[in-house]
């Protein structure tokens, strides 16, 4: 290859999944692989939380019940929360109050709608002792007492108990049951809320049912645009009987818009023939329909199996095999339990959110009952598929978990900790003993690690290190923009101490006698006379160096000699000489 030649090729980035069949509404998304994704639910949630805010102070008795994620005008996340305000059998002596909805903006989180990442990172402190930022809190509450007013004048009806629900484009659909009124009939129904804006939500209009509604899940064929709600809870035989209806017509904000009674439609669980969809059903505490990029409908079920506190999370993912006016059959297609401690990030059996990102990814959030998390806060988490996908990692850096067990990923019982390239200056990923550990040791979760999955964009790398402050052996993880995992760290099994992403330099440096994996000891990237890469140096070089948006450069300098490799670069690149003299690739 003569100076100065240049070669160029395809930008760095992949393509989004083509969309699904039919027109989705505005913010409505479908699953990239629906099936995978949720069979490869990380094991652990990202610890987040909010500050109550303008929110009524919940109580173990009068706590959450469900919770949807919208994004504001700038795309931020806000959560709409559900509370119950009646008296139960557990606290006898409460009176019945108003239910409430509780609008909680998170401004410290990002405006793309994918991952929120931990809002409770903090150095010098485990995230058990972190409580979120001030700007992530309560911001408008709902009181459902009959008098409060939305910004139209709108009157909010008197109920309760709201429970689990689900949006749809940009409306709202929440359950509600036991009137606060007890001079009128205790049935049920539910709220068509508008929330175009999700902070100051306005009533559509309340349609009444002659029974009990817990959980509600909703959603809108793209085909017909008629609507199918499935109901339980209540009176519906402890969650074991799901009830299905169709809408009458395609616009909740028309005020006509019903539901159909001739289009009633059950299942029921000791009815189904197959024995794993009926021992796979639970009493759940959240269903929420969510569609494959294929069109294929599915619900997605959350509880928790710890009636009395936290225990592991339960979920559970059926195929819909009818959504007309036929008989409805529901397919158990996988299950996933989910830890809830070590943080503790909520309880499924309290709150729990389905939401689809704008790249088609699943993501799960848990929350818990009351506000026990630090200064009052009230903690919740986020489960995501574990290989986290590109679209969902912009920019160039990435993350990388590591696991307290071999394989790790699909042990709930263990621990699991997120190191974002974008959060690396928030926390002690210089020093793990910062983080949780169940024994309490002080040694956190030094030299606990025992396997790691990684995605890092082109230009970044990955470090493991046996010390702390990044120091003593190494493992490198490459970053090409592709998950990876290792069931075993080797050496360094039960040794990491430490861990970083780094970005690579602008330039590589490449001579055809360079040796080792990753060219020079103690970080020499980029030095001219540092060979950047050993066997295969032009090939590792181009594959790693980066490209746009990594870098606005990026070039191969090789110094003058005979490179015996075949040369496949996929990506906008200079290869140029370094000094006098040629460079020679045989085979390319």
């Amino acid at each position: 290859m003569s100076t100065n030649k240049k070669i160029l090729i395809s930008a760095c980035g992949m393509a989004m999944a083509a969309a699904a069949s039919g027109q989705p509404l505005p913010n409505e998304y479908y699953v990239n692989d629906l099936e995978r994704q949720f069979s490869q639910l990380t094991a652990h949630a990202e610890p987040l939380g909010f500050q109550l805010g303008v929110g009524s102070d919940p109580a173990l008795c009068k706590h959450y019940q469900g919770a949807v994620r919208l994004r504001d005008s700038n795309g931020r996340p806000v959560f709409i929360l559900s509370r119950s305000g009646n008296s139960t059998v557990s606290c006898p002596t409460d009176p019945d109050n108003p239910g409430e909805l509780l609008v909680v903006e998170f401004d410290s989180r990002g405006n793309d709608g994918e991952r929120m990442r931990s809002n409770r990172l903090a150095r010098g402190s485990r995230f058990e002792d972190t409580a979120p930022p001030s700007t992530d809190r309560g911001t408008k509450s709902i009181r459902l007492n009959g008098s409060a007013t939305d910004r139209f004048g709108n009157t909010w009806p008197a109920w309760c108990h709201p429970g689990g629900m689900q949006a749809v484009g940009d409306v709202l659909f929440v359950p509600v049951e036991h009137r606060w009124n007890p001079n009128q009939p205790d049935d049920g129904g539910f709220m068509i809320v508008d929330v175009s804006d999700p902070t100051d939500p306005a009533l559509i209009k309340m349609v009444e049912m002659p029974f009990k509604i817990g959980v509600l899940g909703v959603q809108r064929n793209p085909e017909t645009g008629r609507y199918m709600f499935l109901m339980t809870g209540g009176e519906f035989d402890s969650g074991n009987t799901l009830f299905f209806y169709w809408s009458n017509g395609v616009d909740p904000r028309d005020p006509s818009f019903n539901l159909d009674p001739t289009s009633l439609r059950s299942w029921v669980r000791d009815d189904d023939p197959n024995q794993v969809d009926r021992d796979s059903w639970r009493e759940w505490q959240t269903i929420n329909f969510v569609r494959n990029d294929d069109g294929a409908l599915f619900i997605v079920c959350l509880d928790d199996d710890n009636a009395a506190g936290i225990g592991t999370g339960k979920t559970a993912l059926y195929r819909l095999r009818n959504e007309t006016n036929g008989a409805i059959d529901l397919d158990f297609a996988v299950g996933r339990n989910l830890g809830q401690t070590e943080p503790t990030v909520g309880d499924l059996d309290a709150m729990g959110a389905v939401y689809v990102s704008p790249s088609g990814q699943l993501l799960l959030y848990s929350g818990e009952h009351d506000n026990d998390g630090p200064g009052g806060s009230v903690r919740m988490g986020e489960y995501r598929f574990r290989d986290v996908m590109y679209p969902a990692n912009p920019g160039c850096g990435g993350t990388i978990t590591l696991y307290e067990n071999h394989n790790g990923w699909d042990d709930h019982t263990s621990q699991s900790y997120t190191y974002d390239y974008r959060d690396r200056s928030l926390d002690n990923w210089d020093d793990l003993s910062n983080f949780e550990n169940r024994t309490g040791d002080p040694n956190g979760f030094t030299d606990e690690a025992e396997s790691v999955t990684w995605l890092i964009g082109p230009g970044y790398y990955g470090q493991l290190f046996e010390d702390d402050t990044y120091n003593g052996s190494t493992m490198f993880l490459i970053g090409d923009g592709y998950a990876h995992g290792a069931g075993g760290l080797g050496v360094l099994d039960d040794e990491v101490s430490s861990v970083r992403i780094l970005q690579r330099p602008e330039h590589a440096y490449v001579s055809p006698l360079s040796s080792g994996p990753f060219g020079c000891e103690n970080g020499g990237f980029g030095i001219p006379q540092c060979p950047f890469f050993g066997p295969g140096a032009v090939q590792r070089a181009a594959t790693v160096i980066g490209a746009p948006p990594c870098f606005a450069i990026q070039t191969i300098f090789l110094e003058a000699g005979v490179y015996p490799e075949t040369i496949l670069i996929d990506r906008p690149m200079i290869i140029r000489t370094e000094g006098t003299g040629d460079a020679v690739i045989v085979g390319s």
